[in-house]
């Protein structure tokens, strides 16, 4: 709670297909600028002194020198010893495959999902599936090693800003799923979120639908100004 004397932050984290985003926020249930429905890899955060003053991580590491700063960053890895999980990621990898490097994985999460539960598989989650199989390596890994990334540098940038604030508050972190995922998709996200290091499911991180957070964001943006307060809110169901 925002007047609780210990301080929490909540870090939301879009995996998505192509582009990954996190967002950290004060808030005790869900970030309240909602920057994690988007199909970016961004994190930003905020002390519960100041919850709307959200600071956005810009620093990812590998990004052009022409343009040092983005608040997204590609999901891939890259392997550059697959028995020890050695990587690249983000855009790291895509300046290897600037130069011409191939072996680069993408749109591994995607491999989560059953068969059932994906009509049409892309050629480039063949090929992703094809380089892990030849690496001795799994889906779950690829997503718990770019998640591991992920959550290392917001943690460099949290305590960066905060020091031992950061160092010494509570995190809750909260991750969208797609709508039509099913409990198998769900439980190997799950897992790699955990061997990640964002700690145990339902006491420090959850599950929510991209739908849900949609429709957080939407109701928490327009309330304030073009709602009446004496009306009831829409109520927004969860396809988690």
């Amino acid at each position: 709670m925002a007047g609780s004397a210990v301080s929490r932050y909540v870090v939301g984290v879009d995996f998505g297909t192509t582009y990954v985003s996190t967002v950290t926020t004060t808030n005790d249930i869900y970030p309240s600028n909602g920057l994690w429905c988007f199909r970016f890899t961004s994190v930003a955060f905020a002390h519960t002194s100041t919850p709307d003053d959200v600071k956005l991580i810009m620093n990812w590491k590998g990004a052009s020198t022409s343009s040092p700063t983005s608040d997204q960053v590609p999901t891939e890895v890259y392997y550059t010893n697959p028995p020890t999980r050695e990587k690249k990621w983000g855009y790291e990898v895509r300046r290897i495959r600037n130069a011409g490097g191939s072996g680069a994985l993408r749109w591994f999460k995607l491999l989560l999902q059953t068969p059932t539960e994906s009509s049409d598989t892309p050629i480039q989650v063949q090929e992703t599936a094809e380089r892990l199989q030849r690496h001795g390596l799994s889906p779950v890994d690829a997503v718990t090693d770019f998640l591991k990334s992920v959550l290392e540098l917001t943690e460099e940038n949290m305590n960066r800003t905060y020091g031992h604030w950061a160092r010494e508050s509570k995190r809750l972190f909260i991750m969208t799923v797609p709508a039509m995922w099913g409990d198998y998709a769900k439980a190997l996200m799950i897992q790699a979120a955990e061997n990640a290091g964002f700690g145990t499911h339902r006491i420090d991180f959850k599950l929510i639908s991209e739908p849900e957070s949609a429709a957080s964001y939407t109701l928490k943006a327009i309330q304030p100004n073009h709602l009446d307060v004496n009306v009831p809110s829409p109520r927004v169901y969860s396809e988690s």
